[in-house]
């Protein structure tokens, strides 16, 4: 396949070869799971964690499906693996199959460890996160896909802004969108945006502002 740069792109940090990487991996490891709820098409982006960062190592692709579908795949693929997964917060509320199970219920049926803020970073501290990981100020990457995840390659390549905005174009057809949300769900928790310094006050008429 080719590699194109496309300009106002999301993940800028993203380099087709040296972000692109098959390793001897360590498969004694728990796998960690990105996760979003999509219906049309549902990806499980799974990798093997680091001390200083991810690899992805798989993805599980999934067609008009429902969470039971994917989970019943991640369970027939990896079937006596520890599993941390890390999915939309929503889901805790949301149902993307019949019955009373929420989509988080189910992932925990299923045996697999769900790791959820309260509610999802904003859209723009998930993607300065997986921007930092894949490659930091100093030049360090730290988040390599094995060269097999084309789904994932291509999102992370290819997904742009709207023109002349900082707001990412959401297209069902490609779903690029939903398959990055599925990874920056599991590295915003993992390794998330904090900030750099502390609020400061100033006093204005007696009062702290």
């Amino acid at each position: 396949g080719t590699f194109e740069n496309y300009a106002g792109s999301v993940y800028y940090n993203f380099h087709p070869v040296e972000s692109v990487v098959e390793q001897h991996l360590d498969f004694t490891r728990p796998l960690h799971i990105g996760l979003d709820f999509n219906i049309s098409k549902m990806v499980a982006v799974v990798a093997v964690k680091y001390k200083t960062g991810l690899h992805i190592i798989d993805e599980i692709v999934l067609r008009n499906t429902n969470t039971d579908e994917m989970c019943q795949a991640i369970k027939e693929k990896y079937p006596d693996k520890m599993i941390f997964v890390y999915p939309d917060s929503a889901g805790s509320q949301r149902k993307t199959s019949a019955g009373t199970n929420t989509d988080h219920t189910i992932l925990q049926q299923y045996g697999l460890r769900v790791m959820v803020n309260k509610a999802n970073p904003l859209v723009k501290d998930r993607i300065n996160a997986g921007n930092r990981l894949l490659c930091d100020a100093n030049g360090n990457r730290n988040l390599f896909i094995e060269p097999d995840c084309k789904e994932v390659i291509t999102a992370i390549s290819k997904w742009e802004y709207q023109p002349n905005t900082s707001i990412p174009i959401k297209d069902a057809e490609k779903g690029y969108d939903g398959v990055n949300d599925s990874w920056s769900y599991m590295v915003s928790f993992l390794y998330p945006i904090k900030p750099q310094y502390a609020e400061r006050t100033v006093k204005y008429f007696g009062a702290y502002w």
